[in-house]
């Protein structure tokens, strides 16, 4: 019915007081681990998708320190332009924007089985068919590139026009 403990009657107020003790210390340990957990799954789907996460999270022997040799698929993204435009913005607006531009990249290779594996400047560098194997990864990339372009004409929306940059790939 739920019990962690019980003590029979009679009992000690003694042994009482430090199973109670007892208890109270693993359940702050609990919800330590639960927050912990939380964090990690929060930093994480920032630039995996959650249900990889959710499976990493469950069975952490996906990832093995050593890797496996297969095959992926990698995409890369970069801002046409973003070099000059950061040489007259002041850092704060330009970093806003950049963050907006790898938000949408991040959340279409997301949608579409891939992870982000690395920002490089105003680049993303992402890879298909791992940790989590897919049969389709190569289509998977040029679906998520396809996405990007057609998100782009409303992320751009949001911009003045100096911040409209257009993205080119690589696959």
């Amino acid at each position: 019915i739920g019990a962690d403990d019980y003590l029979t009657k009679p009992f000690a107020i003694r042994e009482l007081s430090a199973r109670i003790d007892k208890r109270l210390q693993s359940r702050q340990a609990t919800e330590l681990l639960v927050r912990q957990q939380n964090e990690i799954r929060q930093t994480f789907e920032r630039f995996v998708a959650p249900q990889i996460v959710e499976i990493l999270l469950r069975d952490p022997t996906h990832l093995k320190l050593g890797g496996d040799l297969q095959s992926v698929t990698v995409m890369f993204t970069d801002l046409e332009g973003f070099t000059s435009l950061s040489e007259e913005t002041p850092p704060d607006l330009l970093l806003s924007v950049l963050n907006r531009y790898h938000e949408l990249v991040s959340n279409l290779v997301q949608k579409n089985g891939g992870i982000v594996n690395k920002f490089i400047g105003d680049g993303v560098m992402a890879l298909f068919n791992t940790p989590i194997l897919r049969e389709d990864h190569a289509h998977s990339a040029v679906e998520a590139a396809l996405a990007i372009r057609e998100a782009l004409p409303a992320l751009h929306a949001e911009f003045e026009p100096r911040f409209r940059l257009p993205i080119k790939y690589g696959i």
